[in-house]
């Protein structure tokens, strides 16, 4: 038999009044542990209670409160001791957390339920503290059905439609089952008010625009159940197009159409729709399904849906495509041309065979332009056009080298010129690229003389101009001389020889071995900037050999090599960029710094190609360099500037033993395949100046002759024979001298009396690709004909003539002039060039100033300019080349410049340098919100173009609403709209994204807002913590857009 053990019973006793009997301290919080303690071990509630009023609650925290209220609420026997227990923690609880928890106690809800019974005084709070639960235990859900229960039976209709918008039927089954419930029973009490009718009504529709299968559907059958109680023409007709685009069986929609026929008013405004349905009133409006593209209502929507199920469905835009006229379909084709190459072939054909051939040519022209081998299979069509009619798209396949100019000639040679120009021109740029061989440049001028020449049968070269006006690349064709022309020792009777000397050499270093690679290394370079193209991998591994000269002579031709290379590598890029990309492989160049040897003439090359300034700070700081290589040629390099007559460089120039050997070298080289007797005396090797001597005494045959002889065999022949072909070599780099013949006709149309504008021009462009310009008066020709100082700057500018370059800038009225100036620009007179812009850039057009800011790198320039550029719209211009030339401008100013002349003021344009620079996304947000000046059209624009980085952005505004303005809200909200709308890719949005990108004032800021809460609604990545900031916002802007995000987000929940 079991004993009680009285003394343990007591020592117990003891220890619960131990723990206790010193309470209150002064450790509050400890005190609170303790009574828990005590309370968990089952001592008297009384006792700890008399204990919980002497504590000093004040100091104990929150989560020390709920644990107390939940620890006593345990201990409770009555309803009395849950008061008490309630009057105590009502000071130090919200009234919500204090009622949440009481809720957890029996002998409370047991109260509450009875309070329910009696008023609904209590069910706002309860609401209120229970909607933001994850989920409800039985007793709180209990509690809730009790509440409608008996505020339906007292008739209160407002209080059981409160209570219905608590559940969220999208939470769980449960919650399901019990809003279906409160659903059905409510419409009852709702039958005698059209406007709570309506409101249920509405509301229930909107629920069912968010949720999805049986629980949509049953949705919208509860809806037509009691659609009829509504009277007149009450509700907006989105909520009828959003029924008729969901998936349901169709005896639903049509139960659902006939139940609410009578409802619609289509002449109610778009903000008077269900929020969550709007979408799909626009959808409607504006989506065009590919089957049914005859019921578009405007040319815009069958465009968007053929180009969106082009971009879509590349394997099954055929089928369609197919049924369509080819006026229509052809140009969808070259979406999928890289898909379906055969679909596209087959489309064009047809077209042609139909007679849409203008059409057809239009497409090939621009498939032509990206991708020119795919119009290949179309060359037997084209053909029978003959090149007047398809002289875009041969000119085209021209410049893409998939036409052969000197084949194609024979066809078009009695063709008339005005109609085949373009290419003309195309075809003689081709054979620019080829080496200048006697054929080549023969034929070149063959081609001028079949379409421009004159009675006498030369070439007229006024005629040209007249065809090409301001073309520099055709201009510079004037340089070149006809055949019977020419002198017996001009240099172009050694071209071919030469020619196949070097084709000779080139065969031999693809195949010596690498020990022989250094002895190589000067004739190749040499040989490399002669060609059409440049091997860049191949020229570092040479140019990384270097230095390997054995002798002054060779050390100078060895620089020079460098030099005329990367001269080569600029003038063959339209890009500067892509050349100083290709130089940095092949001289591992740096464009702020010497890097190696052979940077240093690179350096110095850029300085007369570009003027860039970094250039030639970095020569002048690798004269300081430790490195005595680097030294010797950092101050050859400053030589050969000053040779070539760079102002700049003069302050650096030396006079001593080793400069004045350079430059009586490189004079002897500059007669080399001249027809001039001089050669100096006193040069530092008779070894070279016999060689040079022989070159230039060479006749045709005894060169050919020369050079069969010349076999590169081993190392002992490219010993002997290294200065013979680096110094040949020179006679075909693009820098050799012009003839006298070639420089006569040039002067003789600049003064010609029956010039015109264009002719003169034109003389000029081709003097200004001349080594040395003709002596001539251009100040007197400029001030003569300011119209021609662009032309006449860039003559100035190649001949480093700043007297006539200041001169220019003081007089002209031409702000075009300044992009002769380019390679100057840093080393001109900063002031001059300041008036200039402010004189002249108010006068041009936008695209010409936008070109221009990339010519600058004064800060104060790019300012000016970019103060122009700010009075236009440049919106269309961003994703352009004329885009990133203002983007290189903008690099070359310090961020707080930028800070302070483009950002201060906000606007449209600073937006644009904003995303053109990559300014982060938080100060991006601050800025719009905070600006007046930026107009909602930019804004648009710039969701489009940041497509990427939308959420970020939606996240940064969502941030600045917690602290925003009552001015800041509203723009907060319309560019929220604007992100959200631009980043959907699911219908209904994507219809309305598709329409406003086709469009961009299709919407207004107004009329975007409404969108807000079905896109809130929708949108998987806004979670509670975003949208509970529109609970805490005020604006009278958008209040009831307001009210509409926070019930939404409430349904989405």
């Amino acid at each position: 038999m079991n004993t009680i053990d009285a003394s343990r019973i007591q020592q117990k006793i003891k220890d619960l009044q131990i723990l206790i009997e010193d309470i209150p301290t002064d450790d509050p919080s400890n005190d609170a542990s303790r009574l828990l303690d005590f309370l968990s071990r089952n001592g008297g509630f009384q006792v700890a209670f008399n204990k919980l009023k002497q504590l000093d609650l004040a100091n104990v925290s929150t989560d020390k409160h709920i644990e107390l209220l939940s620890g006593f609420l345990l201990s409770a026997n009555n309803i009395t001791q849950v008061n008490e227990i309630h009057d105590i923690f009502m000071k130090y609880l919200s009234e919500k957390d204090l009622f949440v928890n009481m809720m957890d106690n029996s002998i409370y809800t047991n109260q509450l339920l009875q309070d329910f019974m009696k008023s609904s005084e209590k069910l706002d709070l309860m609401l209120e503290c229970i909607q933001n639960l994850e989920s409800l235990n039985q007793r709180q859900r209990y509690i809730r059905q009790i509440a409608f229960r008996f505020a339906s039976l007292r008739h209160e209709t407002q209080k059981c439609l409160k209570i219905l918008y608590s559940v969220y039927p999208a939470r769980s089954h449960d919650d399901f089952l019990e809003f279906s419930a409160y659903a059905t029973s409510i419409t009852s009490l709702i039958s005698q008010d059209q406007n709570f009718v309506r409101e249920l009504f509405e509301y229930v529709m909107n629920l069912a625009a968010i949720l999805s299968g049986f629980m949509r559907d049953w949705l919208i059958n509860f809806a037509s159940s009691f659609a009829p109680l509504l009277k007149l023409k009450s509700v907006h007709p989105a909520i009828l197009d959003f029924v008729k685009l969901q998936k349901m069986p169709l005896s639903t929609i049509h139960h659902f159409e006939s139940s609410t026929g009578g409802l619609y008013n289509k002449e109610l405004s778009l903000s008077e729709a269900p929020s969550l349905s709007r979408p799909y009133s626009l959808y409607k409006e504006w989506f065009v399904d590919i089957k049914n593209l005859n019921e578009a209502k405007s040319p815009e929507r069958v465009y968007n849906t053929i180009l969106h199920f082009c971009q879509t469905n590349p394997y099954d835009a055929p089928k369609i495509l197919s049924q369509l006229p080819p006026v229509v379909s052809l140009p969808f084709y070259t979406l999928i041309v890289d898909k379906q190459p055969e679909a596209f072939r087959n489309a064009v054909e047809k077209a042609f065979s139909s007679g849409n051939i203008d059409i057809a040519l239009n497409v090939l022209e621009n498939v032509a332009r990206v991708n020119p081998r795919l119009i290949k299979p179309h060359f037997s069509s084209i053909s029978k056009l003959g090149f007047s009619r398809c002289h875009t798209l041969v000119s085209l396949l021209i410049r893409a080298d998939i036409i052969e100019f000197k084949k194609l000639f024979i066809h078009i040679h009695q063709a008339e010129e005005e109609k085949i120009r373009d290419i003309i021109r195309e075809g003689i740029l081709q054979m620019q690229k080829r080496p200048k061989t006697r054929e080549n440049i023969s034929f070149v001028l063959q081609v001028f003389t079949n379409f421009y020449s004159g009675a006498s049968g030369q070439i007229n070269w006024a005629a040209v101009a007249d065809a090409y006006p301001g073309d520099m690349d055709i201009a510079q064709c004037m340089l070149l001389t006809q055949e019977d022309q020419t002198e017996k020792s001009d240099t172009r009777n050694f071209t071919a020889p030469l020619l196949q000397w070097r084709q000779s050499f080139l065969n031999f270093i693809r195949r010596c071995p690498s020990t022989m690679r250094p002895l190589s290394a000067i004739p190749y370079l040499l040989v490399a900037s002669t060609l059409p193209e440049h091997d860049e991998l191949e020229i570092h591994s040479f140019s990384s050999l270097l230095p390997q000269s054995r002798s002054n002579a060779e050390e100078i031709i060895e620089q020079i090599a460098i030099f005329e290379l990367t001269r080569s590598v600029i003038k063959g890029n339209h890009s500067q960029l892509d050349a100083l990309a290709k130089l940095k492989i092949m001289f591992d160049f740096d464009d702020k710094k010497v890097t190696s040897y052979s940077s240093v003439f690179a350096h110095c090359a850029v300085c007369i190609e570009i003027g860039a300034h970094d250039s030639l700070d970095s020569i002048v700081s690798a004269m300081n360099s430790t490195s005595s290589v680097i030294k010797k040629a950092a101050s050859r390099a400053i030589t050969i500037l000053n040779t070539f007559q760079f102002e700049p460089a003069k302050q650096y120039a030396k006079n001593d033993e080793d400069t004045n050997l350079t430059v009586k070298f490189l004079s002897l080289l500059s007669t080399i395949g001249s027809t001039s007797n001089y050669v100096p005396q006193d040069s530092d090797s008779k070894k070279y100046l016999e060689m040079i001597k022989t070159i230039n005494g060479f006749v045709n045959d005894d060169l050919t002759k020369n050079c069969q002889q010349k076999i590169f065999a081993d190392v002992n022949m490219i010993c002997d024979n290294f200065m013979l072909l680096s110094l040949s070599s020179y006679i075909l780099l693009p820098s050799r001298q012009v003839s006298k013949i070639s420089s006569d006709k040039i002067i003789s149309m600049l003064v010609s009396n029956s010039s015109e504008h264009k002719q003169r021009e034109f003389a000029l462009l081709a003097i200004s690709q001349m080594p040395t310009a003709p002596e001539f008066d251009y100040f007197a020709l400029f001030d003569k004909y300011p119209e021609l100082s662009k032309s006449v700057m860039s003559v100035a500018v190649r001949n480093n003539n700043n007297l006539l370059i200041n001169h220019i800038l003081q007089k002209s009225d031409d702000y075009s002039t300044i992009f002769a100036v380019k390679p100057l620009i840093t080393y001109i007179d900063q002031d001059l060039v300041l008036e200039f812009i402010k004189r002249n850039a108010p006068k041009s057009d936008i695209q010409t100033l936008l070109l221009s800011s990339d010519v600058y790198s004064n800060p104060k320039h790019i300012i000016e300019v970019c103060g122009q550029i700010r009075k236009s719209d440049i919106t269309d211009y961003v994703n352009t080349t004329y885009g990133e030339r203002l983007k290189n401008s903008l690099m070359r100013l310090k961020n707080e410049e930028i800070e302070q002349y483009i950002y201060s003021d906000f606007d449209d344009f600073a937006l644009i340098v904003s995303h053109l620079m990559n300014l982060s996304i938080s100060n991006i947000c601050w800025k719009i919100v905070s600006s007046e000046k930026v107009t909602f059209k930019c804004i648009v624009n710039f969701a489009f173009s940041r497509k990427k980085q939308l959420f970020t952005i939606i996240e940064g505004l969502f941030a600045i609403l917690n602290k925003a303005t009552v001015s800041q809200v509203g723009k907060c909200i319309c560019y929220l709209s604007v992100f959200l709308l631009v980043r959907e890719n699911n219908q209904p949005f994507r219809a309305i994204k598709e329409t406003l990108d086709s469009n961009r004032d299709i919407f207004d800021e107004k009329s975007i807002v409404l969108l807000l809460p079905a896109l809130i609604a929708n949108c998987s990545d806004i979670r509670i913590e975003h949208t509970s900031v529109f609970q805490r916002i005020t604006t009278e802007k958008y209040t009831n857009v307001i009210d509409e995000i926070i019930n939404a987000s409430k349904l989405s929940k």
